[in-house]
């Protein structure tokens, strides 16, 4: 569903001048952005709308609707993008590299079952190889290592909180089948005493 217009009240308070403009609805100052991340990112309505010219940025509070707006009025909520913003999300589950899927939820999982998520080196390896896309895929239309570092510790901190994991009644089970055949692999490989002492083993 397409978001409502940009009302009057909240049109004259979007900035016109450089980088630091700041949101026409929280008033947190907006980062740049470039019009070909939002185009690739937003969803058809909303971009049947969009002012190509001018200057366009992105809203980081978390607590705001609010994705991009322009200096010549244009507003776009998170209704109007094609995938979820994670810094509009709450923690748990977010997607933190838009080219790779790196998510809060399997970080934190490899954090408690490793140590820690190595979700840093593999996109780096990515990119090594001239394979990341962020321009195009993360709204924010910049590199995502830092915020993929932070999300890094967050999940970690979150895996410590979790502490070890249980296993599974299923794999418990199984672990004592395993153990039991090893012991009778044992016995029926090892020779026996009275053998050996009769001299036939």
């Amino acid at each position: 569903m397409e978001s409502p217009p940009l009302d009057s009240g909240l049109r004259s308070r979007v900035h016109t001048g450089g980088v630091s403009a700041g949101c026409p609805l929280s008033g947190t100052a907006g980062k740049a952005v470039a019009l070909a991340t939002i185009k690739g990112l937003l969803q058809e309505p909303a971009l049947r709308r969009l002012s190509a010219g001018g200057r366009h940025h992105f809203c980081p509070d978390p607590s705001c609707e609010i994705v991009y707006f322009d200096n010549a009025g244009g507003l776009y909520r998170t209704s109007d993008v094609r995938v979820p913003v994670w810094e509009k999300e709450p923690f748990g589950a977010r997607v933190i590299c838009y080219c790779f899927g790196e998510n809060e939820a399997e970080m934190r999982e490899e954090s408690r079952l490793t140590g820690r998520s190595t979700a840093v080196e593999r996109v780096r390896a990515h990119i090594a190889v001239g394979r990341c896309a962020c321009e195009i895929r993360n709204p924010r239309g910049v590199c995502c290592l830092s915020d993929l570092a932070e999300a890094v510790e967050r999940c970690g901190r979150a895996a410590e909180k979790d502490g070890p994991r249980e296993e599974s009644p299923r794999r418990i089970m199984k672990n004592e089948e395993t153990r039991e055949c090893d012991e009778i692999r044992e016995r029926v490989t090892k020779p026996d005493a009275s053998h050996r002492r009769a001299g036939c083993g």
